[in-house]
């Protein structure tokens, strides 16, 4: 029988999952938004990390960053990892982890025996109870190699609905990244706890735009709207 164990078996990484892009790629308003972006790819160009969680009230483009963020790295030739954090999956440990470090699955076999095993509890391949600190460890050691090819985003999505020891391997990383060329981006709701609070994070709050980048946004999707309707989409 084949073997067809998700973390040791041998084969090239298969296309990383990403946000869904926007169908425009103009960003009305977050022009000093994706500046910071572009400055912590750029350092890891330079072979330098960073982390940087954003919040925000539901619509207001943290996913759309995120979008953006991912575009620019790929025409960086960076390696980019992404989960989405969903409700029906919060409750599973190491499920959102499983989503990020699905496409280096390969790379698993050269881990340190200690830590390879510990990635395979969290997966539920050993049956053995999952040691948080060996796989948040095993976690880094994978960036790491990655990001010896070839500098790393790692986006992860909707936090609050990431579970918890994701979430808790994810500031673990947050914290050790100025020696690897790796940069982890989170999107939360500011009506939820940020779970990267004090992590290493810098933090972005998203605002609403204003009246002038609003309207703008509007007449790019709906240019021939009837005064009266724009100023009620608006409003």
């Amino acid at each position: 029988m084949p073997d067809l164990d998700p973390i040791t078996r041998a084969q090239p990484p298969g296309p990383p999952t990403t946000p869904t892009a926007p169908a425009t790629k103009t960003l009305y308003g977050r022009e000093n938004d994706l500046a910071l972006l572009e400055h912590l790819l750029d350092q890891a160009r330079h072979g330098r990390g960073g982390a940087l969680s954003i919040s925000g009230g539901a619509g207001l483009g943290k996913s759309t960053l995120l979008a953006a963020a991912d575009r620019s790295a790929r025409r960086r030739a960076m390696t980019v990892l992404s989960a989405l954090g969903v409700e029906s999956e919060s409750h599973l440990p190491f499920a959102g982890l499983h989503q990020l470090l699905l496409p280096l699955r390969a790379d698993a076999v050269r881990l340190e025996p200690r830590q390879r095993h510990a990635l395979r509890a969290a997966f539920g391949l050993e049956d053995t109870a999952p040691d948080l600190f060996g796989i948040a460890l095993a976690t880094l050691e994978l960036l790491s190699e990655a990001a010896g090819r070839t500098p790393v985003l790692l986006i992860a999505d909707d936090t609050h609905w990431l579970d918890r020891p994701t979430q808790d391997v994810l500031a673990f990383v947050a914290r050790r990244l100025g020696a690897d060329p790796v940069v982890v981006l989170t999107a939360s709701r500011t009506e939820t706890p940020d779970p990267h609070s004090g992590a290493g994070h810098e933090h972005l709050r998203l605002r609403a735009l204003d009246d002038d980048d609003a309207g703008a946004l509007l007449d790019s999707c709906s240019p021939r709207l009837a005064p009266a309707t724009r100023a009620l989409v608006l409003a």
